[in-house]
């Protein structure tokens, strides 16, 4: 997964990504900063995931804004 296309992207998938992790507060946020590791960690703190569980979430959730993305500019 290229995580580099996902930091370009989090501000427009950032509305999203605070929907699906509700839990996580501003602060988590902002520690977050894009970055995928981080994220994993706030999901497994947060949510009581285990690593490979929350990796596999994150790592869905970009999948499926990736194919978003795409379907919106064919359309």
């Amino acid at each position: 997964m290229n995580f580099e296309m996902v930091q370009k992207n989090f501000r427009e998938w950032k509305g999203d990504l605070e929907s699906k992790w509700c839990e996580l507060s501003d602060d988590d946020w902002k520690e977050v900063d894009a970055n995928k590791e981080k994220l994993i960690w706030k999901i497994q703190e947060k949510y009581g995931r285990s690593r490979e569980d929350a990796r596999r979430e994150v790592d869905d959730f970009w999948i499926e804004q990736v194919i978003r993305n795409q379907i919106g500019r064919v359309v």
